[in-house]
């Protein structure tokens, strides 16, 4: 018995060393936030649809281009549900942050106000992952 648990605790270290070596560097990796604001309906159920998808959460960063595809896809099934609010706009931009690496953020506002905003999507490079292993 001791045997086999001892084989088993080897092929779990095993697996989190080549899993820490995998992801070691973490470059074009980010950790998103995300911020809500208030809104009409149809702005919090994108707001709240937003969050509980992507806050917290760490991406690469070609995955940016199908956040915001699914973010504009939510936008017209809303727009569609919800005919009598006026329509958003979605914004996609990178800046760079005090280490020079270019963040990507998205912002989503209502079509006419442009002082408004509904949600932004913001973005921190991760720097380092330390994956810890612990014995039970």
């Amino acid at each position: 018995m001791l045997t086999g648990h001892l084989s088993l605790l080897c092929i779990a270290h095993f697996h989190l060393v080549n899993h820490f070596k995998k992801y070691k560097s973490m470059d074009r990796h980010f950790f998103i936030t995300v911020s809500t604001y208030k809104s009409n309906k149809m702005g919090e159920k994108l707001s709240s649809y937003v969050e509980q998808k992507y806050h917290h959460t760490v991406v690469c960063k070609d995955d940016f281009y199908d956040i915001k595809a699914d973010i504009q896809e939510k936008m017209r099934e809303l727009e569609e549900q919800f005919k009598r609010y006026k329509p958003f706009r979605i914004t996609f931009y990178e800046f760079r942050d005090r280490y020079g690496v270019e963040c990507p953020d998205i912002t989503v506002r209502p079509d006419t106000d442009t002082d408004k905003v509904v949600l932004c999507l913001r973005s921190d490079y991760v720097r380092n992952a330390i994956l810890e292993y612990r014995r039970p």
